[in-house]
């Protein structure tokens, strides 16, 4: 947003020089045009900006990162086994209530 306000105040005043000879529509144009170009400048520039510094800090912490990693997978794997567990007994539960709803027993 930075980058199309300030292509935006640029284009205006140079849209200013040559108000006279075009009744000033090269105002609101040349607005137009400089907010567009501070939006496109400002996008690639804060992209990377944000892709070198983030390539640059998962270089550095890659050791911390992938150990950080390992210790996701692990409680990742530790979750999903608890939630298995919970829902076999839950089914258990269900089928037992079941069986002895109809006065049986399987």
């Amino acid at each position: 947003t930075a980058g199309l306000l300030t292509g935006s105040a640029m284009g205006a005043m140079a849209g200013v020089v040559p108000a006279v000879l075009t009744f000033g529509l090269s105002i609101p144009m040349g607005a137009a045009l400089g907010g567009g170009a501070g939006l496109c400048l400002g996008a690639v520039s804060g992209s990377a900006v944000g892709w070198l510094g983030g390539g640059y800090v998962g270089f550095t912490r890659r050791e911390r990162l992938h150990s950080s990693l390992g210790g996701a997978k692990a409680r990742a794997a530790n979750i999903a086994f608890l939630v298995k567990d919970k829902a076999s007994s839950s089914a258990m539960y269900v089928k037992t209530r079941l069986a002895a709803d109809r006065g049986g027993t399987d």
